[in-house]
């Protein structure tokens, strides 16, 4: 993205340089082929402004499939989104993994979390969100 906007705000300046030199030289050829770099940095800038809406709009959409309504209740993550089917989770809150509760709630990937809530009470917890 850095790149993308240093090259947006470069081609103007390189383009009214290149206007400078027309107009110092003499040369009919030098300004023919400084007139056509001068279009090809058009081409070029075009295409970066393109390029750079694109990006931004996949970023938005990446964002809006990506997008969860989390809560933190008795030291639970909770998330509920797309990912989830539309139902809260319990989520550790340490590494962000999904928790487990088959004999307490504990983190999935093993990270070390354990919560303290009985895994016979998530039901009337995730009820309660």
């Amino acid at each position: 993205m850095i790149t993308v906007m240093t090259a947006l705000e470069a081609i103007p300046k390189i383009s009214e340089l290149l206007t400078r030199l027309i107009k110092l030289t003499k040369d009919r050829e030098t300004g023919a082929l400084v007139q056509q770099i001068q279009e090809h940095q058009l081409e070029i800038h075009t295409a970066l402004v393109v390029a750079d809406a694109k990006i931004r709009d996949l970023e938005r959409q990446l964002a809006e499939a990506q997008a969860e309504e989390v809560r933190i209740h008795s030291a639970i993550e909770f998330r509920r989104g797309k990912r989830t089917g539309g139902i809260w989770m319990p989520f550790c809150p340490k590494c962000k993994m999904p928790a487990r509760s088959d004999f307490g709630i504990f983190c999935s990937a093993e990270c070390g979390w354990v919560s303290a809530l009985p895994s016979e009470d998530l039901p009337r917890v995730i009820a309660g969100l």
